[in-house]
């Protein structure tokens, strides 16, 4: 069993639809975490993004506790 978390939108481990771009049906695409705090993850929105590459970008922010 791995200790790493997945990010998910809204802080939870759902995972939203990222391939193919153009009409996202499938959640391929993950980032994986371990000691951090997640502040927000998801896909962005927008048409401008689409076309770029056959996945849809993920983004994750993070707070690091020194």
């Amino acid at each position: 069993e791995s200790d790493l978390t997945i990010a998910g939108p809204a802080g939870g481990s759902c995972l939203a639809r990222t391939f193919p771009s153009l009409f996202p049906m499938f959640p391929l695409d993950r980032i994986y975490y371990k000691n951090l705090e997640l502040v927000r993850a998801g896909v962005p929105c927008g048409i401008g993004r689409r076309g770029l590459s056959d996945h849809l970008p993920v983004m994750a922010e993070f707070r690091i506790d020194r």
